[in-house]
């Protein structure tokens, strides 16, 4: 994702089978919530 707001970029990559898996989907989310997360304690 790109946030030209707060001037930050993240990938995630996996590859997998189902597409749009339930885990790989919250891993997504608990990888982009971490990265804000670690930027407001920066």
């Amino acid at each position: 994702w790109l946030d030209p707001h707060k001037r930050i970029a993240g990938v995630f990559l996996s590859q997998l089978l189902p597409f749009v898996d339930h885990k790989a989907v919250a891993l997504y989310g608990e990888f982009e919530s971490g990265i804000y997360g670690g930027l407001k304690a920066a």
